[in-house]
């Protein structure tokens, strides 16, 4: 029913079948995988409807997948995906200052076949961090490590419920370690341009000036002092 409903959806809103993490709607011609990515979607979304005891677990879905699908719109998630280059961009501090991003995908799989992100908090200087900038880099990291987990489609078996036939939702995880930099570290993106010796006052007085006084859905901020193309506010997109 639910399946129905949003490919009904999908038909009706060019945009979703534009997006490649919604944008997995089937019709008769699609392929096992291609209706796999289908159920692996629209299982989240009922599954977190069941998990919140809904009385109309579908209908609640529904309204979820709506309402991601604006907040994705708004947002321009499709650009992380649809640009080329769009890593460099947010994580180099040229182009996207003070993003401070200390985690990504690690492009590797754990001994049960899941992808995980990792993360080294001591590469952050919360003190000199600009929000905006931060969440539009770290929602690029989530967001292509989400579509790369819903593109797999559901697991091969369940051992907790072998009478499902397609398996279960696959996961990933998060590791992120604790431990410090050694002390001569220097990087050359994001949150590695800032390391022991550096006085982060006078950076997070620069953060703070160049904030705007509100930061919209689609990453639109003020550059910074020191990024590229001078200094003061203007118009950057993280």
């Amino acid at each position: 029913e639910l399946r129905a409903a949003w490919r009904s959806a999908a038909a009706a809103d060019e945009g979703i079948a534009n997006d490649p993490y919604l944008g997995v709607s089937c019709d008769e011609r699609c392929t096992y995988k291609q209706r796999e990515v289908e159920a692996c979607l629209v299982g989240r979304f009922l599954k977190a409807a069941c998990n919140e005891k809904k009385k109309a677990p579908v209908e609640a879905a529904m309204v979820r997948l709506h309402s991601t699908r604006e907040f994705r719109k708004g947002y321009a998630c499709e650009d992380f995906h649809s640009e080329s280059g769009m890593a460099a961009k947010l994580f180099r501090h040229e182009s996207n200052p003070y993003a401070q991003m200390y985690f990504a995908d690690s492009g590797l799989k754990d001994l049960n076949g899941n992808g995980y992100i990792m993360g080294k908090l001591s590469l952050c200087e919360g003190e000199a961090m600009h929000p905006g900038n931060h969440l539009r880099a770290g929602f690029f990291v989530i967001d292509r490590a989400a579509v790369t987990l819903a593109q797999q489609g559901l697991c091969d078996s369940d051992p907790d419920h072998p009478d499902h036939p397609d398996g279960h939702l696959p996961r990933a995880s998060y590791v992120l370690d604790l431990s410090a930099l050694p002390k001569l570290f220097r990087g050359s993106v994001s949150g590695t341009g800032v390391g022991p010796g550096v006085k982060t006052s006078s950076i997070r007085r620069k953060v703070i000036e160049s904030m705007p006084d509100g930061l919209d859905g689609r990453g639109h901020t003020a550059q910074c002092e020191g990024s590229e193309g001078g200094s003061g506010s203007g118009s950057g997109r993280g």
